[in-house]
């Protein structure tokens, strides 16, 4: 199991819960930023969008938002 994906998608997780309402202009930034990240990590493990939604517990539609840096 790639737990280095299934770390970083779950601290993503928690970090834009807490951080997004309390500095809005930093969130737009960051999440293009952890889109790419996650999309690398994930090219680069070889996982397909569903493989990583079955191994977080994250909807792929989640998943593919965070992705394009809009959630």
């Amino acid at each position: 199991m790639p737990l280095d994906i299934l770390a970083f998608v779950n601290s993503f997780h928690k970090y834009r819960t807490t951080v997004s309402m309390a500095y809005p202009d930093v969130m737009d930034v960051e999440l293009a930023a952890v889109g790419r990240n996650v999309i690398d990590l994930r090219i680069a493990k070889g996982l397909r969008l569903s493989d990583l939604a079955e191994l977080t517990g994250y909807t792929t539609s989640y998943l593919s938002q965070i992705e394009r840096g809009i959630s």
